[in-house]
């Protein structure tokens, strides 16, 4: 479910991308009225659009839409809704690269419902913009088809996730390859039991997820018998609440495994927490071992061993290719990028 503060930024922000207020923004009393909220709601979205630079305020003067010069076009970029750092560093990153080569970044964020992703990806087909960055959450057949509408309309490039029933450019960190290496390095340092966490079937619906698992079984077979955690997620407006079965629980606490191999920075975290809750000591005799951005990996708890990546650069390979497509004009009719990029793990 959006807020009332997400719908009214996303109405507001329709309008502006299809060039209906080509200078001046209404003033707030205005904006109260046509939208029905609330003056807090619409200072909310004003400020937000100011912090991502699509608008720009003048004391005494009013709102204006921040047009570039010499302006290429719009970009929408669509992520996620969550409080997490990796979705507020795409918004900043792609911001700050799309203004380098003239394009502004309208951002429109998906709701928790997976029928909201179908009809944001529908709604870009006429939103005004030249191509969509964009980054999946849940793949649905209605979404998978609304995907492929838009691609007869615009360039389209996932970023580092893709939907796996559509041909449709992505860049993206090789999961599969760079899990089967941390798990490689587990078991050449001797470790004899290694698990893997992940979440719950319905929630691993994204393919960097499905990639990470491939490459840990990828890495077992033949030398280990593998062992897979599936957690059970609540999400919340703080992000998330761990469950993890009781039978699996009393296997961790009673240190039955040396390694736990982690599908990201934020369930190891989650885990730490799971196992101190129990008081056993348990997260200080097992080797915890995840993948995530710099920028994540800054905020996660003492006792995991981690190995970070610069998200930058695929940001970076996503919005270069995106201006290609547009500078070329065509429609992706039959060549697709799939662009892996595989970290250098120098900490092993």
């Amino acid at each position: 479910m959006q807020t009332k503060t997400e719908k009214t930024k996303e109405l507001l922000l329709k309008e502006i991308q299809q060039g209906k207020y080509k200078n001046r923004i209404p003033s707030y009393k205005s904006l109260m009225n046509k939208f029905n909220v609330s003056q807090a709601t619409i200072f909310a979205v004003l400020n937000s659009l100011e912090k991502e630079g699509l608008i720009i305020k003048k004391n005494r003067q009013g709102i204006f839409v921040n047009q570039p010069k010499n302006f290429e076009g719009n970009v929408t970029l669509i992520v996620p809704r969550s409080k997490g750092v990796l979705f507020s560093q795409t918004i900043r990153l792609t911001h700050d690269i799309l203004a380098e080569k003239r394009f502004r970044n309208i951002v429109s964020i998906l709701s928790d419902d997976p029928a909201h992703e179908a009809e944001v990806l529908r709604g870009c087909i006429d939103d005004g913009s030249k191509g969509i960055l964009f980054m999946p959450f849940h793949e649905s057949p209605d979404s998978a088809k609304a995907l492929q509408q838009l691609l007869e309309n615009k360039p389209v490039i996932q970023i580092d996730r893709h939907y796996s029933s559509v041909r449709c450019d992505y860049v993206s960190i090789d999961h599969f390859n760079i899990i089967k290496a941390i798990t490689e390095y587990a078991m050449n340092k001797g470790n004899q039991k290694i698990a893997y966490l992940t979440s719950e079937r319905p929630l691993r619906v994204l393919s960097s997820c499905e990639d990470r698992l491939r490459g840990y079984k990828a890495a077992m077979e033949y030398r280990q018998e593998p062992f897979i955690i599936e957690a059970g997620i609540t999400f919340s407006e703080d992000y998330h609440t761990v469950h993890i079965k009781d039978e699996h629980l009393d296997l961790i606490t009673n240190n039955y495994f040396d390694t736990i191999i982690v599908e990201n920075a934020t369930l190891a975290k989650s885990l730490i927490q799971v196992i101190n809750s129990k008081k056993t000591g348990a997260s200080q005799n097992i080797n915890i071992l995840t993948i995530d951005t710099d920028e994540v990996m800054s905020n996660i708890a003492p006792g995991i061993k981690h190995f970070p990546y610069q998200y930058k650069h695929i940001i970076k390979r996503s919005v270069d290719l995106l201006c290609s497509r547009i500078k070329d004009g065509k429609p992706q009719d039959n060549i697709y990028e799939n662009i892996l990029i595989m970290p250098p793990l120098s900490e092993m």
